[in-house]
């Protein structure tokens, strides 16, 4: 906040803004929600006089960026809860929830991306705000979650109108429900998201300055695709296959004696990467016997299955015990945990996995949904752990929960500056 200069792409942002209150419809690669939030925003809070152009290296001048700064930690703050609402719909212990919330709230990816003028952190409310609204609807019959389903839809348009990589979140919620086969519920969540996303371009399209015309925004739509196409590389750029290991430093300002840099929560991040495995061959196992019966599964479950054993030998005893569950259990059915378990795998790989296939420039913070999803998806884990045996009760809970904090006052000067 002390900083009085922009910091990454602050200058950006905050241009875009006052463009856009000066009446400029069509000006950047993605859709206009963030920059109608930032010029709100702006023209909420403004002194007087008009806005100058700001540029890298000079100070703001009379924009307000305290305003707009302060708008987006109280955003940051809001998807901490957010994230502990999620986990309570999925977790029935009160602690693995607030496990989820905790490792949001100690990463100073997250808390530095958070304090600035991006739009990022306004992706993640909205596309989580979706994600806890399909939950909601997940639970009720059709007719009592169409409510739910229409404020799931509305927020996942919201997201992908700030970004278009914020359909990740509705890619999830569509994957689920398909998995599920509840087709009912499918089509209407896809078409208020569709619908929010169209209505709010187009009214914004007649705004501003220029020919009102609807196939503009069809033009508008090309011509963001092409801009992304010609984004030219960049020092700071990476691709996707370093993001979860975070294998690359991301300054984000140094001037005055003042150093912030990208600092990610390392047992956070790499304990991510390890859920992720175990938890598809946690699903894979425990329900072996039910994906068997399923024809798009038997080949596949066959090859992973034996894979596991032959990694699971008698004395193993952490593994045999989870092949013994799936041998144990009633196979008639999988549960509602594991259901879930699959669903935040899926939303891992879905809003990470496309990236590998997009020529384009590519930043790490584009893998923030999927960390976030890797989150809640490390207490179901930890549980599995402990409910099997593999340690005493709470052991890994509050030792993980320990090393979690640790991790986070390493970076602490980092992360604020100090």
């Amino acid at each position: 906040m002390r900083i009085s200069q922009p910091v990454f792409d602050e200058a950006h942002y905050a241009n875009f803004a006052i463009r856009t209150l000066n009446g400029e419809r069509y000006i950047d690669v993605h859709p206009p929600l963030g920059r109608i939030i930032f010029a709100f925003l702006a023209k909420t809070f403004k002194s007087e006089g008009d806005f100058n152009e700001i540029k890298y290296g000079s100070d703001y001048g009379n924009f307000p960026f305290k305003a707009l700064r302060m708008a987006t930690i109280i955003a940051g703050s809001l998807l901490c809860g957010i994230i502990f609402l999620i986990a309570r719909k999925i977790y029935s212990e009160l602690s693995l929830a607030v496990l989820a919330a905790l490792l949001v709230i100690f990463d100073g990816f997250l808390i530095i991306y958070s304090r600035f003028i991006l739009p990022d952190t306004y992706l993640l409310v909205f596309g989580f705000l979706g994600i806890l609204f399909f939950l909601s609807a997940l639970r009720r019959e059709f007719k009592a979650s169409l409510f739910f389903i229409f404020l799931a839809g509305l927020f996942f348009g919201f997201s992908g109108l700030i970004k278009w990589s914020g359909f990740g979140f509705l890619g999830t919620a569509l994957f689920f429900l398909a998995y599920k086969k509840e087709f009912f519920k499918l089509a209407p969540l896809l078409f208020f998201a569709i619908a929010t996303y169209i209505l709010i371009f187009t009214a914004f399209s007649f705004t501003g300055q220029g020919d009102y015309s609807y196939f503009s925004v069809i033009a508008q739509a090309v011509k963001m695709t092409e801009g992304h196409l010609k984004l030219q590389d960049h020092v700071l750029a990476s691709r996707p296959y370093i993001w979860p290991f975070m294998q690359m430093a991301f300054p984000f300002w140094q001037s005055e004696g003042i150093t912030i840099s990208l600092s990610p929560n390392l047992v956070g991040w790499v304990s991510v990467v390890l859920s992720i495995i175990l938890g598809f061959f946690i699903f894979i196992t425990v329900n072996y016997e039910t994906l068997s019966r399923r024809t798009f599964w038997r080949a596949q479950h066959k090859i992973l299955l034996n894979f596991c054993l032959m990694l699971a030998p008698s004395r193993c005893a952490s593994l045999s015990k989870i092949c013994a569950i799936g041998k144990f259990r009633n196979s008639k059915f999988i549960t509602e945990k594991d259901k879930f378990t699959l669903m935040l795998i899926g939303g891992y790989l879905i809003n990470y996995v496309p990236y590998f296939f997009i020529p384009r420039v590519l930043y790490i913070y584009l893998y923030m949904p999927s960390l976030i999803f890797g989150y809640l998806l490390i207490p179901r884990i930890i549980s599995f752990l402990e409910k099997t045996g593999y340690a005493k009760p709470r052991v890994i809970f509050n030792t993980f929960s320990v090393f979690v904090v640790f991790s986070y006052a390493l970076f602490v000067p980092f992360i604020y500056g100090i």
